[in-house]
């Protein structure tokens, strides 16, 4: 008896660190603009094609990394769980990149008929970092209505970045805005 039991202990501590480890282990993600998103965009020789595709592929708590490139995604980036989202500057002052710039336009014009919470990338969850991304409320490409004209720029979009309330351990670091009609970021 005394030995069945150290054995079940002996399982029962195995099973534990491994959970443990599965739930530590984090993905990287890659994307380029001249990815596709067929590939699985877990190697950065073969990436996904825009942000939400690895968004979509990512589990929470892992990583996407966004080459330089401009990204005219789904409108907004819906972010509804854990995860890290860097471009190319991630870790640079953003008034310091040398790095190309990563960049996120609007796919359409979009101010929620009037409603003033339209932004870019939404925030919906805990524990999301955006690291190293331009965020402009501009696209030059759209005639689908009449823009919101700031400081002689089209605007597209209300918000860079809204996150919601009652959220906790979201970060917008090195990142810069522009040509939004409200402003950037909206806690």
């Amino acid at each position: 008896m005394k030995h069945y039991f150290k054995k079940s202990f002996v399982l029962l501590v195995a099973c534990f660190f491994a959970g443990l480890s599965q739930t530590a282990a984090q993905n990287n993600f890659y994307v380029a603009t001249t990815g596709s998103n067929a590939n699985a965009g877990t190697d950065a020789s073969a990436p996904k094609q825009t942000i939400m595709a690895a968004f979509y592929a990512a589990a929470a708590g892992d990583i996407i990394n966004v080459a330089a490139g401009t990204y005219i995604e789904t409108d907004p980036i819906y972010l509804n769980k854990s995860i890290t989202i860097k471009g190319s500057n991630a870790g640079l002052p953003a008034l310091g990149w040398t790095n190309s710039e990563t960049i996120i336009r609007p796919k359409a014009t979009n101010f929620a008929d009037g409603s003033g919470d339209a932004a870019v990338v939404q925030m919906v969850a805990s524990n999301i970092t955006l690291d190293g991304i331009a965020i402009y409320g501009d696209n030059s490409t759209l005639s689908d209505a009449t823009p919101r004209v700031i400081n002689a720029v089209s605007s597209r979009a209300n918000y860079g970045v809204m996150a919601y309330n009652n959220l906790s351990s979201l970060k917008v670091l090195n990142c810069k805005f522009a040509n939004f009609v409200h402003r950037g970021i909206s806690w």
